[in-house]
């Protein structure tokens, strides 16, 4: 790799006197970024070679337009030798979105990183093991962690302290399996995997119409989120809701642009074809907001946004089963099956991390206002009122 220059005191000294930087891609420096980004695109080109998976080099452009718009947040990893010159060693790509809960009473949205790609140099793996006794994976996790909850970087989700967070990744990658089992991950290997749909299914035609919701999220100063939205569901007697999350996002080894959504329940989902109507009905009015809010641009008109989608059913087996039911199926990557993960740090074993984890900040839900139609994408303007206070938040265009 292309040997960097930072300043001196951007390095942590390591024992075995190992120095180390953790830095984020400015895109907005011109120079930095394309020096950055030249960086970045060796190491994701390399991940994809690891995973047997195409990488379109060109396509690679945009993910570098979408860290120089604030979309995606890439990372890079410095390290020094003793007494040797500093060299690149690991690069990363990373997107807000959300992680969802239920308490028992009420669904609550969380901010959240999702970990889109994490790699790093075997050669220097080794050399940095063998010198400071740390995993170099575990510890470029563990300062973006850190940064997630102190703001170092601007890297804190929507400006908020962090719940977690998110990622996919292949059941045989038994490396960032542990990187992640230390921070107290949730993975179910060899359970409901990520799921796609490929192409027009027939399943989405043949399905009842359920009414649905669609709510938009905001921060802790008000402002409304243009990257996640959520739709939502509940019988009549609201002892079964679901809700699921959407997030734009874009695969870094293609460039083309994705949709991440998870689903989640309140623990009681209905009978298995009532829930395919509801997941049907959920998922239908997403791409109505999707296409709204263009997270399919002109570039990609051909792109079928059912195609875009990257399911996770963590935590949500008979969901996941009523999508396969539907004919979804499990996503590859090269030959490897994706699982979903969840990193929540409440959940962080004691000793991981070096650091105090604050409590994690609530976004706000923006619900409809009460004169609103069960499908607010049916209204070109809505005004919408925030949960927690149950005043008018804004007034948007969907």
């Amino acid at each position: 790799m292309n040997q960097p220059s930072p300043n001196a005191d951007q390095f942590k000294t390591l024992p075995g006197g190992v120095r180390i930087s953790i830095a984020r891609i400015d895109g907005d420096d011109v120079v930095h970024g394309t020096v950055m980004g030249d960086v970045l695109y060796k190491v994701i080109e390399d991940e994809a070679r690891a995973h047997g998976a195409a990488f379109n080099g060109p396509g690679f452009n945009k993910v570098i337009n979408a860290i120089s718009a604030n979309k995606l947040q890439g990372y890079v990893a410095i390290m020094a030798e003793p007494n040797a010159r500093p060299q690149f060693v690991g690069g990363a790509i990373e997107f807000p979105t959300v992680i969802t809960e239920w308490d028992g009473r009420d669904f609550r949205f969380y901010p959240a990183v999702y970990g889109e790609d994490t790699c790093v140099s075997p050669h220097h793996s080794k050399i940095f093991r063998e010198l400071t006794r740390i995993g170099l994976g575990s510890y470029f996790m563990h300062e973006r962690i850190r940064a997630s909850v102190t703001n170092e970087f601007g890297s804190a989700p929507y400006g908020m302290i962090g719940r977690g967070r998110v990622a996919e990744m292949g059941a045989e990658n038994s490396s960032a399996i542990r990187w992640m089992n230390k921070f107290g991950a949730t993975i179910e290997a060899g359970g409901s995997p990520v799921l796609i749909f490929d192409g027009d299914n027939q399943s989405f035609r043949d399905r009842q119409k359920v009414s649905v919701q669609t709510w938009t999220l905001a921060n802790d100063t008000q402002e409304i989120l243009s990257n996640v939205f959520v739709t939502g569901w509940t019988n009549h007697n609201a002892k079964q809701k679901i809700v699921a999350t959407f997030t734009e996002a874009i695969s870094s080894f293609t460039g083309e642009p994705v949709v991440r959504i998870q689903f989640t329940s309140n623990g009681n989902p209905p009978r298995e074809e009532i829930l395919k109507d509801v997941l049907v009905g959920l998922l239908q009015e997403g791409v109505s907001i999707v296409t709204d809010r263009k997270w399919l641009s002109a570039d990609d008109a051909n792109v079928n946004p059912i195609t875009a989608m990257r399911i996770h059913t963590l935590g949500e087996p008979e969901i996941s089963l009523a999508l396969r039911g539907m004919g979804a199926t499990p996503r590859l990557l090269g030959a490897h099956t994706m699982q979903p993960l969840i990193t929540n740090l409440k959940n962080m074993p004691e000793g991981a991390v070096n650091f105090s984890i604050p409590e994690a900040k609530e976004l706000t839900l923006i619900v409809p206002d009460s004169n609103a139609a069960p499908r607010p994408s049916n209204r070109r303007f809505i005004q919408q009122t925030s949960r927690a206070t149950g005043k008018v938040a804004a007034t948007m265009k969907l």
